[in-house]
C-alpha cells in the first residue's frame, strides 16, 4: 500500500471519527425517560428567570440554572427535548476546547481516537443540560489556558485561566476547589523563572479571579436576582447540608472510591507486568490475542454485574479514572530526568487535577470523575503511544499496554454506550415508545413507563392544571413541569428539603395558595432503571428516610385538613382530589 493510499486511509477515518462525534450524543439523547433528576431541574430552568421564586430559589447551581433557564425562553416550545439539543451543543464546546487545547501536543492521530473515547465514555449519563457538563466544560476550558500556561507562560493565559476557572465556580459551587489548579502553573514558573516572576504571574491570576467574580456579579444584579441570591447562598452554607452531603461522609465515600481506584491500577499492573514478559514473535501474537480476551472479559463482566443488579465492586466511571491514572503512573515511571524538570509531569497534574476535583462535594464521591476526563484520555494514549514515547517505553511495553488496557477500556465503553440509559431500561430497542403531552414530546421510553405515565397525564389533562399548584411526589417532579403546574411546595421535589424546611414549605404555601393543591402521588420508587417493573436485585435506601417520613406525616395531615378523596389510580400513581376542588373551567369537580 503506498503513502498516497494511506494517507486517504488515515484522513477517512479522521473525517469518519469527527462524524461519530458528532451525532452519537445527537443520536441517543431522545431514549430514556427520568421523571426525577431531570423533571427537578426542568422546574428549575423553567422558573429561574422568573420572580416570586420559592422556598428554595437559589441554589448552588446558579449560572447552570440561568444558562438553561435562558435557553428555556428561546427555545422552551420544544419542552424538555430543548434541554437535551442544549447538552449536546455544550459537549460539542467541550469536544472543540479539548482539540483546541491539545492539538499543538498531541498527534491527531492519538487525539482523535482519545476524544472518541472520551465521548462514549462521559456522554451517556444525564443526557440533558446539568451542573455536570456545564462543570465539564468550565473546567475543559480552564484547563486549556493552564496548559497554555505553563507552555508559553504568557500573562493573558494566567489571567483567562483565573476567569474561566472563577467563572466554572458558579456553575456548581463546590467547583471552588477547582481554582487549587491556578497553582501548577504558578508553581511551575517558580521553579523554572524565579520567585519574582510566579508573584507577577500571581497578579494577572488574582485580575482574571476579580473579572470573574465582577462578571457574574454583574449577570446576578443585571436579572434581579441579587437579594434572592444572597438568600439562597445564606441557605447553602448555613443550613443543614443533609446526610449525603456532610464532611465526614464525603470523605469516607471519597477514601473508599480512591481504594477502588488504586485496587484497579494493582489488578492492571499486573496483567501489563504478565503480558510485557512475553516477546511477540513467530506466531506469539496469540498470547497477545489470548491477554487481550482474558483482560476484556474481566473488565466487561464488571460492567455487567452493575448492569444486571446494581451491585458492584467497581463502577465504570472508577474503572475509566483507574485507566488514565494507571496509563500516567506508568509514564512517570519511565520518564527519564527528574520530575519537576519534565513538561509532561506538569501537565499530568493540570488533566489529573481536574479529573480528581471536579466530583468533590457530590454525594457520589469520585463518580463523576468521569466529566473531567475530556483532556486526561486523550493525554496520556499521547504519552503512552506518542513518538516520544519511543524514547522510555519499549515496544514490549507499549505493546501490552494497548492489549490489557487500551482494547478492553475501548471495548467497555463501547458496550456502556450502547446500553446506558439514564433511569431507563438498558435495552435501547425497547425505549421506542412516546409519551403524551406537548412539553414530553420526542422523548421515548419503554411501554410499561408509557403506558402507566400516559394513564396518568390524560386524566390530569381534565384539570387544566396550567399556573395551579401542584403537589407530586415522592421522586416524581417531572410532572410538575409536564403539566405546567407550580410546584405547591416552593420545589418541585420536596423530599430534598431537610425536615425543617419542609415544615417551612407547608407554612409558606397555605399562605400563598388560597386552595388546596391537586395531590398526585406515586406508588412505587421512580429512581431507578425498571420502574415501573420491580428492580432486580436487592436495593436498601437509608439516607433521607427521616425526610420522607416527614412528607407523608406532613401531606397527610393536609389531606385530612382538606378532607381529600383518591379519585383515580393505577399501578403505579394515584391521584387525590381536595373537597370542594374546581375544574379551572366548569367549576366542577372532574371525577367526583
Amino acid at each position: 500500500m503506498d503513502t498516497v493510499t494511506i494517507c486517504k486511509h488515515r484522513s477517512g477515518f479522521m473525517r469518519a471519527a469527527w462524524l461519530f462525534m458528532l451525532l452519537y450524543p445527537l443520536a441517543t439523547i431522545f431514549q430514556g425517560f427520568d421523571v426525577s433528576d431531570f423533571g427537578f431541574l426542568a422546574v428549575k430552568y423553567r422558573d429561574i428567570l422568573q420572580s416570586g421564586g420559592g422556598v428554595w430559589p437559589i441554589t448552588s447551581f446558579y449560572l447552570t440554572e440561568v444558562l438553561a433557564g435562558g435557553w428555556h425562553a428561546l427555545a422552551g416550545s420544544a419542552g424538555v427535548v430543548s434541554f437535551k439539543l442544549l447538552f449536546v451543543l455544550l459537549v460539542w464546546c467541550t469536544q472543540g476546547i479539548a482539540w483546541i487545547a491539545l492539538k499543538g501536543i498531541v498527534a491527531p492521530r492519538i487525539l482523535v481516537p482519545g476524544l472518541v473515547l472520551a465521548t462514549l465514555a462521559i456522554t451517556p449519563e444525564m443526557q440533558w443540560v446539568n451542573y455536570n457538563n456545564t462543570s465539564a466544560l468550565g473546567f475543559a476550558l480552564a484547563g486549556l489556558f493552564l496548559i497554555r500556561a505553563v507552555l508559553r507562560g504568557k500573562p493573558a493565559d494566567f489571567f483567562l485561566a483565573a476567569l474561566a476557572q472563577t467563572v466554572t465556580v458558579f456553575f456548581r459551587l463546590p467547583n471552588l476547589v477547582g481554582l487549587l489548579l491556578l497553582l501548577v502553573p504558578l508553581a511551575y514558573v517558580m521553579y523554572t523563572s524565579g520567585l519574582a516572576m510566579a508573584v507577577r504571574r500571581a497578579g494577572m491570576v488574582l485580575g482574571g479571579f476579580m473579572s470573574g467574580l465582577f462578571v457574574v456579579a454583574g449577570l446576578i444584579c443585571s436579572l434581579g436576582h441579587g437579594q434572592e441570591f444572597v438568600t439562597g447562598m445564606q441557605a447553602v452554607f448555613g443550613g443543614s447540608p443533609g446526610e449525603s452531603h456532610e464532611v465526614g461522609y464525603l470523605l469516607k465515600r471519597n477514601l473508599a472510591d480512591a481504594t477502588k481506584v488504586a485496587g484497579v491500577m494493582l489488578f492492571m499492573y499486573a496483567l501489563t507486568w504478565l503480558l510485557s514478559r512475553v516477546r511477540f514473535a513467530r506466531g506469539q501474537w496469540r498470547m497477545l490475542l489470548s491477554g487481550i480476551m482474558i483482560a476484556a472479559c474481566i473488565h466487561i463482566s464488571m460492567y455487567l454485574i452493575e448492569l444486571e443488579i446494581g451491585k458492584t465492586i467497581i463502577t465504570w466511571s472508577l474503572y475509566f479514572l483507574g485507566v488514565c491514572v494507571f496509563l500516567g503512573v506508568e509514564v512517570l515511571r519511565h520518564l527519564p530526568g527528574r520530575f519537576l524538570d519534565r513538561r509532561e509531569g506538569w501537565l499530568l497534574a493540570i488533566v489529573f487535577g481536574i479529573a480528581f476535583l471536579v466530583p468533590q462535594g457530590s454525594d457520589r464521591g469520585l463518580w463523576n470523575s468521569v466529566y473531567g476526563l475530556w483532556l486526561a484520555f486523550p493525554y496520556v494514549l499521547h504519552l503512552v503511544f506518542g513518538m516520544g514515547a519511543k524514547s522510555y517505553l519499549d515496544s514490549r511495553k507499549r505493546h501490552a499496554l494497548f492489549a490489557v488496557i487500551v482494547v478492553p477500556c475501548a471495548g467497555l465503553a463501547v458496550l456502556f454506550a450502547a446500553t446506558f440509559v439514564y433511569r431507563d431500561l438498558p435495552d435501547r430497542t425497547g425505549l421506542v415508545h412516546t409519551l403524551h403531552g406537548e412539553r414530553l414530546k420526542g422523548v421515548l421510553t419503554s411501554e410499561a413507563r408509557a403506558r402507566v405515565w400516559n394513564e396518568l397525564t390524560l386524566r390530569l389533562d381534565a384539570y387544566e392544571l396550567e399556573g395551579r399548584p401542584l403537589l407530586a411526589y415522592p421522586g416524581i417532579p417531572m410532572l410538575v413541569y409536564a403539566t405546567g403546574s407550580l410546584p405547591y411546595l416552593g420545589i418541585s421535589w420536596p423530599s430534598l428539603l431537610p425536615v425543617e424546611g419542609q415544615e417551612k414549605a407547608f407554612a409558606w404555601a397555605r399562605k400563598r395558595y388560597p386552595e388546596y393543591p391537586l395531590v398526585v402521588r406515586a406508588l412505587v420508587p421512580t429512581t431507578g432503571r425498571y420502574w415501573p417493573d420491580s428492580e432486580p436485585g436487592l436495593r436498601t435506601v437509608s439516607r433521607g428516610q427521616d425526610r420522607r417520613r416527614r412528607l407523608d406525616d406532613l401531606t397527610r395531615a393536609m389531606m385530612q385538613a382538606g378532607r381529600y378523596a383518591k379519585v383515580w389510580h393505577n399501578e403505579v400513581f394515584e391521584i387525590w382530589e381536595p373537597d370542594g376542588y374546581a375544574h379551572k373551567r366548569t367549576g366542577q369537580s372532574v371525577f367526583r
